[in-house]
């Protein structure tokens, strides 16, 4: 699927010595069981959506398809670009959630063996046709019917105390791409959606 991403060069003033081995001080980010709640809520949410898509609706027994691997560092995950696309009435800039969603999603993730609800399922979008439109949906549906709707995924984000959180996500059939942004927060224990905004991109 077509992405801009980010690469980055490290340049290395010298060498070590070669009796030194180097030592990597960044901890592995892992997808949660948190991660598991949240995005689960979100995608029940998600599917309660009827007139975001150009394809014939399901109805309660329509199902998402998600990617089995979380996306990466991308142009579409950057400050900028979310700023961008929150940059609404009645939404503010999420200056940490931002910085959190950005920093847990350094490399794709494998989701094969999560459990994110009940009308979801995990599949291998790499080998459909390129591109979110209704060809790609069309080649999901001849493996699952009830299928009307796709994702591929960003590790959510978080605030320092874990009570509000973002998810963040590539979804289609559409046009040309599209993202889904969902706020979220945590009273006593339980995780509620706050608000949702989504950016069609040409």
């Amino acid at each position: 699927m077509r992405r801009l991403v980010f690469l980055t060069a490290l340049i290395s003033g010298g060498c070590l010595p070669t009796h030194v081995s180097p030592v990597s001080t960044v901890q592995e980010v892992q997808w949660t069981n948190q991660d598991d709640d949240v995005v689960a809520l979100v995608l029940s949410a998600f599917l309660s959506e009827k007139s975001t898509f150009d394809v014939a609706q399901k109805g309660d027994s329509s199902v998402v398809i998600v990617g089995q691997n979380s996306d990466g560092p991308s142009f579409y995950l950057s400050v900028s670009q979310i700023s961008a696309d929150l940059n609404t009435p009645g939404w503010s800039e999420e200056k940490e959630l931002t910085a959190s969603i950005i920093a847990r999603n350094t490399k794709p993730v494998s989701l094969r063996d999560r459990t994110l609800g009940n009308r979801t399922v995990i599949e291998d979008l790499s080998g459909i046709p390129d591109g979110w439109d209704y060809t790609t949906i069309k080649a999901l549906q001849k493996k699952h019917p009830n299928a009307d709707r796709f994702v591929t995924l960003w590790m959510p984000g978080y605030n320092k105390d874990q009570t509000r959180a973002i998810v963040r996500f590539w979804f289609g059939p559409t046009p040309h791409g599209a993202t889904a942004t969902y706020l979220l927060t945590k009273k006593a224990g339980k995780w509620t959606v706050q608000k949702h905004r989504f950016a069609y991109y040409a």
